[in-house]
């Protein structure tokens, strides 16, 4: 006890007691004291809602109509090398299509035929799939002759694959009674892809080919072939042996068409490219 009263003693002098130690506690003023706010006067603003704003209409220019925009002419226009031009007033117009008796009913009947045939290839029209056009490779000759078109007689045998694939047929055209009564010359064309199509085969075998009284006859439709040679055009006869070796192409065009107002003897190039506007060519 003794030391804790002579620690305590250097505070015998205070006149102060404890408890006014915290009255006298000094205050500072806080910061929100030192501000001094100011009314500021606020001037009226009018309602937004009541102020009529102009709405200035700007003119549009008016497009002018298509024959009053500057096109350069057709004419003008320059093709790349290898191009043609071709107009729908040409291609598409030029022929009309078939008609309905052309594609449309029985298969004309063949009693017999003048054409010594036998083995061989044969173009046959057939009322299966809408009407087709198949190819039909056979040893023996055809017993019935009813849409028979074409002919070809082999110099050497066709190679066994088509004798034995399909039964000896392939189908070349389908949808021809609709195909061909079509308004656009796409869908008509595959019809003339077969008729070369076949006639190709003739080359590869050195055959010749017969272009039979079926040929005549519709349905299907029928066909002007063209023989091309050294700038003569020559139509092909029906029922006569045909070597097409001996020719520079054949075109197969629209019977309707008048293939002299259109086809180019002189020119082999128009030639073919007139015969694939209208139908179809081959290059021999």
């Amino acid at each position: 006890m003794g030391i804790f009263d002579l620690c305590c003693a250097c505070c015998s002098d205070s006149t102060v007691a404890h408890e006014e130690h915290t009255q006298i506690r000094t205050t500072r003023p806080t910061a929100a004291e030192n501000i001094e706010v100011k009314e500021v006067p606020i001037e009226p603003v009018e309602d937004a809602t009541s102020e009529v704003v102009p709405v200035v209409e700007e003119e549009t220019p008016s497009r002018g109509t298509l024959s009053q925009v500057n096109k350069r002419p057709l004419k003008d226009c320059k093709l790349k090398a290898g191009h043609r031009r071709i107009t729908l007033s040409g291609a598409v117009a030029a022929v009309p299509p078939c008609s309905e008796a052309e594609c449309v009913g029985e298969i004309p009947k063949v009693t017999s035929s003048a054409v010594p045939i036998g083995g061989g290839a044969y173009l046959v029209y057939s009322l299966e799939n809408n009407g087709c056009l198949k190819i039909k490779f056979t040893k023996e000759p055809l017993r019935v002759m009813d849409g028979v078109l074409a002919y070809i007689k082999p110099t050497t045998e066709f190679a066994p694959y088509h004798y034995e694939r399909s039964d000896g047929c392939e189908v070349v055209a389908t949808d021809v009674q609709s195909a061909m009564r079509s308004q656009y010359a796409t869908d008509r064309k595959p019809f003339y892809d077969a008729w070369t199509k076949f006639l190709k085969l003739t080359v590869a075998v050195r055959g010749v080919v017969y272009f039979l009284e079926a040929s005549n006859m519709s349905p299907p439709p029928k066909v002007t072939v063209l023989l091309h040679k050294d700038g003569n055009l020559t139509v092909a006869e029906k029922c006569r042996a045909i070597d097409l070796r001996q020719y520079g192409g054949v075109g197969v065009l629209p019977f309707s068409l008048d293939y002299n107002s259109v086809c180019s003897s002189t020119d082999s190039v128009k030639f073919f490219n007139t015969c694939d506007e209208y139908g179809s060519s081959l290059m021999l």
